[in-house]
């Protein structure tokens, strides 16, 4: 059974994004971060350039103030650099809650 969802113009695979969303949400209009499209994802990896990963903030421990479908953000854990970031909740296919998703970051040369 092929689970790929095309949803707007994103697709998702088996319930997990393979993009990330930009923030559209009007109150996240202060939170900086790379442009969405600088980042790469598949189901367990994120690909970007060093200097994408610069512009990412870091929480090592706790998650940053404000929810919003398409916030990314940095973590160290385990020595490794994860990205995290908000999206909708595509496995109960309701656009009103979020996740937290997490991949391991992988820097282009």
């Amino acid at each position: 059974m092929n689970r790929t969802q095309f949803i707007g113009t994103r697709v998702v695979e088996k319930g997990r994004p393979t993009a990330i969303s930009p923030i559209t949400n009007p109150l996240g209009k202060h939170w900086e971060q790379p442009a969405h499209d600088e980042v790469i994802i598949d189901e367990t990896h994120a690909f970007m350039s060093q200097s994408v990963c610069d512009q990412l903030k870091q929480y090592d421990s706790t998650n940053p103030t404000g929810t919003y479908e398409g916030k990314m953000w940095k973590r160290e854990s385990g020595g490794k650099l994860w990205l995290i970031f908000y999206d909708v909740d595509w496995k109960e296919h309701d656009p009103k809650m979020l996740t937290i998703n997490s991949r391991r970051i992988v820097i282009n040369e």
